[in-house]
């Protein structure tokens, strides 16, 4: 990752990964480079993706079960998440009329 830039990953980013795009028994490089970004701080999610993704009872699910260290997931209880959370609602809500 370039210039220090994390990213916070969503449920669909793992699901079409892993569904479309990226399939465990094709591209392990892509789902090796995730755990190595999760141990370095590039990348993480959230509790309730967690949860989403367990849910699945699939390859997805096991993985994220077995693989993804703990520190990838953050609770949105945290007041620093609270207050970056707020600037990105707000962003999406000035975009709504684009998805009317």
């Amino acid at each position: 990752m370039k210039g220090g830039q994390k990213f916070l990953l969503d449920a669909d980013t793992f699901k079409r990964a892993h569904r479309q795009h990226y399939q465990f028994v094709f591209y392990p490089a892509y789902w090796q480079s995730l755990l190595l970004n999760f141990e370095t701080s590039n990348i993480a999610s959230v509790v309730q993706v967690r949860k989403e993704l367990l849910r699945g009872k699939d390859e997805l699910s096991e993985w994220i079960k077995e693989k993804v260290p703990s520190p990838f997931v953050k609770g949105i209880d945290d007041a620093r998440v609270i207050q970056a959370y707020s600037p990105i609602t707000k962003w999406v809500m000035s975009l709504s009329c684009v998805f009317r």
